[in-house]
């Protein structure tokens, strides 16, 4: 695991753990290269029928012994939950997970007015990271 802090005179200063492997490759100049991403879907689901559900799942890579240090690490959430309430003044339905009961700010209000009460919303969240290593340029000769 990882530990990055902010250091203004230096950029980000990176503390690693044990578990990353073949942090010896880096050589000075290396670059250092962080990508990350985040998605969110929902689906209405008019009358809907199903149970209040919540599955996540994670999934993660690493960089092959030997190698320049990489990774990738990723979390999928899928929820099911029961629209309790429309607030058309406030833009809002309020939704009954299975753990939790949200308020979620719908912005468009033509598609606000598709949403009643009964109704089930299905959300799919995903986030994922990834690290990879630019190796410095060679000099030339």
């Amino acid at each position: 695991m990882a530990d990055a802090r902010q250091d203004h005179r230096r950029g980000v200063l990176v503390v690693a753990g044990p578990e990353v492997r073949n942090l010896a490759q880096l050589k000075v100049g290396d670059k250092v290269v962080v990508r990350y991403l985040e998605a969110l879907t929902l689906t209405l689901k008019k009358d809907g029928k199903e149970l209040r559900s919540s599955k996540s799942t994670s999934d993660g890579v690493r960089s092959a012994p030997g190698a320049l240090p990489g990774g990738a690490a990723a979390e999928h959430v899928k929820v099911t939950a029961d629209v309790i309430a429309v607030n058309a003044k406030a833009h809002t339905v309020r939704l009954r997970g299975p753990q939790q009961t949200v308020d979620l700010y719908v912005e468009d209000p033509k598609q606000l007015k598709l949403v009643k009460v009964g109704d089930q919303v299905e959300a799919e969240y995903t986030e994922a990271v990834a690290l990879t290593v630019e190796p410095v340029a060679a000099a030339k000769k």
